[in-house]
């Protein structure tokens, strides 16, 4: 998991990775509308999890790379 959201007073998972057999599997749960997506945070998380996904980067790279989008929207979302 790379990033919860509280919904009832529960964590739930909104950005998470897995591998799946020999394949791997990215959600993001951002995203809803147009608007959304023309955040530069959405953008550098989605193509982050989709690069991953694409076993363009490894595990441990991409990992690092989607925390840090993570963290940089937060810090950006607080100011």
């Amino acid at each position: 998991v790379l990033a919860n959201t509280l919904f009832r007073g529960r964590a739930c998972p909104i950005a998470w990775t897995r591998s799946w057999g020999e394949g791997r599997v990215f959600y993001l749960a951002l995203g809803h509308d147009v608007n959304a997506c023309r955040f530069p945070f959405f953008k550098s998380i989605f193509l982050q999890g989709s690069r991953w996904g694409g076993g363009m980067i490894q595990n441990d790279e991409s990992t690092n790379r989607l925390r840090a989008s993570l963290a940089s929207a937060r810090h950006a979302k607080s100011e």
